[in-house]
């Protein structure tokens, strides 16, 4: 009797059903698991966006960094801080700043004298901001208000930050008496103070000041000027002609240090708090330098 061989099913015909099948369980996960292309697009932009908001290209650092630190001072005409015995107390028993000479952090440590001598001392950076359309410079400060003695410095306290030149001065200015507390913006003939103490500065607070030169294609064509507090702008911005000479970084320092400046040397391993380059300044206060009309004197901002 012959046997019809179409009525079994050999090994290699239940290997290749095995390989073949699919359970209603493997179209489940495979459907979980699909992802179109306007999916996968979607995701790319949204990594794209979290991803500038984070980090800055190489491309924005060449662009807008200027190798920066700040310059020796002398406390008055007897220049004791240079003699190569000095013994950290000022021979006219004044207050006075010792510059760091290190890359980072580039500190600033004011030496109180106890007496009425500790006055206010301006410190600059070595070097100018360049002027060019498309460019957008920012640095930041972190405040220390531990002495030389590593004790809360007394009050008054006094700290200032901003740009400056022969001819003008944009300062985002702060002073901390006893029983009353000053903050203002100031540029050009105008004053903007602030009623309430949001800017009342505290040892390790974080102040900025960014000056942007808009790209030559742009509708608003005028450069300016703002100022930033542990992350968060402060006031508005400040316009100013293009026509304006370069400025210079300053701060200006009383019964207060600066434990780190940040010029942007290194944004990948000391990154700013604030994000100059990926965030927009959308309100201005407009002066009379800049052809928009001045806010005047007695001008007053509620708000930071």
């Amino acid at each position: 009797m012959t046997e019809d061989k179409n009525k079994f099913v050999t090994i290699e015909d239940l290997e290749k059903a095995t390989k073949d099948f699919v359970t209603k369980e493997d179209l489940e996960k495979a459907t979980r698991d699909l992802v179109t292309k306007e999916d996968l697009s979607k995701m790319f932009a949204d990594f794209k966006d979290e991803l500038v908001k984070t980090f800055v290209t190489k491309e924005d650092l060449s662009k807008n960094f200027i190798n920066n630190k700040w310059m020796p001072i002398s406390c008055c005409d007897n220049n004791c801080l240079s003699y190569g015995g000095f013994n950290g107390t000022c021979i006219s028993g004044r207050g006075f700043v010792i510059v760091s000479t290190d890359p980072y952090p580039l500190s600033l440590k004011y030496y109180v004298s106890g007496n009425d001598y500790d006055d206010k001392i301006d410190v600059y950076a070595a070097n100018k901001l360049p002027k060019a359309f498309g460019k957008h410079y920012y640095f930041e400060i972190t405040v220390s208000m531990l002495d030389q003695n590593n004790k809360v410095f007394d009050e008054p306290n006094v700290l200032c930050i901003g740009l400056r030149n022969n001819d003008r001065s944009f300062t985002l200015s702060m002073d901390k008496q006893i029983n009353q507390f000053l903050a203002s913006i100031d540029f050009e003939h105008d004053t903007i103070a602030f009623e309430n103490n949001d800017l009342i500065f505290g040892h390790n607070d974080v102040f900025g000041c960014g000056l942007s030169y808009q790209p030559i294609n742009s509708d608003e064509k005028k450069p300016f000027v703002y100022f930033t507090k542990n992350g968060q702008i402060v006031g508005k911005a400040i316009t100013f002609s293009y026509d304006l000479a370069e400025l210079q970084p300053f701060v200006t320092i009383k019964s207060c240090s600066i434990s780190q400046t940040n010029f942007g040397a290194d944004l990948f391993n000391w990154p700013f708090l604030y994000k100059p380059f990926t965030t927009e300044v959308k309100e201005f206060y407009y002066n009379e330098d800049s052809g928009e009309g001045a806010m005047g004197d007695s001008d007053v901002l509620d708000e930071t």
